[in-house]
């Protein structure tokens, strides 16, 4: 039946900041962070900031989540959080990428310099 997929939460390994989770069903795919549970230095953890430079960034050259929804309600996860959308990619844990050779390397090193300008072009005005 259309809507009744199972739903499976998947906590990727790694990471130094807020709690993320990978929803997904059969058919969709979806970020969840928040902010993690306790005490923190003030500033610190600040899914909204993340979530409003998200949306800031929306429209840019980079590779850009769309945001789906913002929660302050405590009540729904344990701390407030956002949803957006998955983006596919790889995450590479050791800048040296070891394994690859010069012109892999490159060609990330590349990409990854496209995309930093991209975002540093994005005024206080937006893209």
């Amino acid at each position: 039946m259309a809507g009744r997929e199972p739903i499976h939460v998947q906590q990727p390994a790694g990471g130094q900041s807020n709690p993320t989770y990978r929803i997904h069903t059969g058919r969709e795919n979806w970020v969840l962070r928040k902010k993690p549970p306790g005490a923190f230095v003030a500033g610190a953890h600040a899914a909204e900031r993340e979530c409003r430079v998200l949306q800031a960034l929306q429209g840019s050259q980079g590779p850009v989540p769309r945001v789906l929804a913002f929660c302050e309600d405590e009540r729904v996860v344990g701390t407030p959080f956002y949803l957006m959308e998955f983006l596919e990619g790889r995450v590479l844990a050791d800048q040296s990428l070891p394994g690859m050779g010069p012109a892999q390397r490159g060609a990330i090193y590349a990409e990854m310099n496209r995309v930093i300008t991209a975002l540093h072009a994005v005024g206080p005005e937006g893209p």
